[in-house]
């Protein structure tokens, strides 16, 4: 979303969703936005992209409305007879499970990590983050938020065959972080085949736009 900015009397009028933010200040822009002159708004700036940022080696960096954060992905503790292996930067794989370990076996094939930085007082209802199976076992997948449920109104819905969408349906004031699990079970007509969990990271800007 954009910011009007009127220099002559150092007032500041961001416009989001229709509706006005105004307030007297030294200086136009906030931290983390530039002026665009030709168009007269604020526009943010990618620090991942213009090697702005300080992240440190094996950090990601992660941009927001209004700066940056760093983030390192972690697989999940070894835990009865279970472990994961990295095999991205943003997801982990279960290890083959030893024989007749019932609780390996139940635990999720893999986990991913997603984070989206978004403005705050977003219309709703809104898409936020689709889900899918890169490689599709079953006759089709379950969605279901298995931490964080409810969560300042994040929902799960069933989008496909093969899809999940997780949505916002009541508008988020920043600043705030905020972070649920969506389980994707494969189902077939025998039963269930398979869990993979996506962990997903919202930054909820203090801005509007």
């Amino acid at each position: 979303m954009n910011a009007v900015c009127s220099m002559e009397v150092h007032l500041q009028r961001f416009v989001s969703m229709n509706v006005s933010y105004s307030w007297i200040i030294p200086m136009c822009l906030p931290t983390g936005y530039l002026l665009d002159s030709s168009q007269n708004i604020c526009q943010d700036i990618d620090e991942c992209v213009a090697e702005q940022s300080t992240c440190a080696g094996g950090q990601i960096c992660v941009n927001l409305y209004g700066g940056f954060t760093c983030v390192r992905p972690e697989c999940p503790k070894p835990k009865h007879n279970t472990t994961y292996m990295k095999t991205s930067a943003h997801q982990c794989e279960r290890t083959p499970c030893h024989v007749g370990s019932a609780a390996c076996l139940e635990a999720p094939h893999s986990v991913s990590f997603h984070y989206i930085g978004i403005q705050s007082q977003l219309p709703v209802p809104r898409v936020l983050f689709t889900m899918t199976a890169p490689r599709s076992l079953g006759d089709g997948q379950r969605f279901t938020i298995t931490r964080g449920k409810g969560q300042r109104g994040l929902e799960v819905r069933q989008a496909g065959r093969h899809r999940g969408e997780l949505f916002l349906t009541k508008s988020l004031t920043g600043p705030a972080e905020i972070q649920v699990d969506v389980e994707m079970a494969e189902m077939s007509a025998q039963g269930l085949l398979g869990r993979h969990i996506f962990t997903v990271t919202l930054f909820v800007s203090q801005y509007p736009f």
